[in-house]
């Protein structure tokens, strides 16, 4: 299956790293338990400064990039938005980050769900150099640093829906006097809509959040795009939404699903 690849991770990194073709594997194989292939692919590479790596099992394929510089000026501005809430400690590290790295899926024959996931086995795998500071996933608009990730995600813990939700997704809060509307970003690296979900005016805003990620895992768990009409009843969310009709968006690749 051939599609447009919608997968851009950004790590910025306190100093330049080197991926060694033989142990990256290796470790790889020992954290997640298959054989990808790595080489240096230098055309891959748009930069004199960069050291690019075609990775992945045949089936799916990434390319790593290492630059030995800081991140260009705008997506440094980018990452700083105040779209995405960061601690002071936080922004301060993308501001002093002194190389980066980036990953990028490029073809595979895959399902867009299991490209998602060999992309968060390499990030998580590259999470072994302690000078990640984080990473950035651009189709999200998010910024997860890293001591936002659980250690147990770095040694032990599958990737479930709920763990792709937390590094591929996320959401955005619309505010008006009389209501409130939150959407996610990034379910189109799934190939799925993006959601949209009304709440009432005052309803808690951590909790909208919280039940729109979860209304997104349940649909990434099940890899399809639920239907008009169809209801989603939660764990630990008392509220039942209905789907009701998919929307072009011109902000959201995949269409926006709308709720109510």
């Amino acid at each position: 299956m051939q599609t447009e690849s919608h997968i851009h991770l950004i790590l910025p990194l306190s100093g330049p790293i080197r991926l060694d073709p033989t142990a990256f594997p290796k470790r790889f194989l020992e954290r997640w338990g298959f054989q990808i292939a790595c080489g240096e692919t230098p055309k891959l590479a748009n930069d004199r400064l960069a050291h690019a790596f075609l990775a992945g099992d045949g089936n799916r394929n990434a390319v790593v990039t290492t630059v030995d510089q800081k991140l260009p000026a705008a997506l440094t501005d980018l990452l700083l938005s105040p779209m995405i809430p960061l601690a002071p400690a936080e922004a301060d590290g993308i501001r002093s980050h002194r190389a980066a790295a980036r990953i990028d899926y490029l073809f595979g024959n895959a399902p867009p769900k299991q490209a998602v996931e060999l992309c968060s086995q390499l990030l998580l795998s590259l999470f072994q150099f302690g000078e990640v500071q984080g990473f950035a996933n651009l189709a999200a608009q998010s910024y997860r640093p890293r001591g936002s990730i659980p250690p147990e995600l770095l040694s032990s813990q599958p990737l479930d829906p709920d763990v792709l939700s937390f590094l591929f997704v996320s959401t955005q809060a619309v505010t008006e006097p009389s209501s409130l509307v939150v959407h996610t970003h990034g379910m189109e690296q799934f190939a799925l809509p993006n959601l949209e979900v009304p709440f009432p005016a005052g309803a808690s805003i951590p909790h909208a959040h919280s039940t729109v990620l979860a209304v997104a895992a349940d649909i990434l768990g099940r890899g399809t795009a639920p239907s008009p009409g169809e209801s989603f009843h939660l764990q630990d969310h008392p509220r039942v939404l209905r789907a009701v009709s998919l929307k072009e968006d011109p902000d959201h690749p995949s269409g926006l699903m709308t709720f109510a």
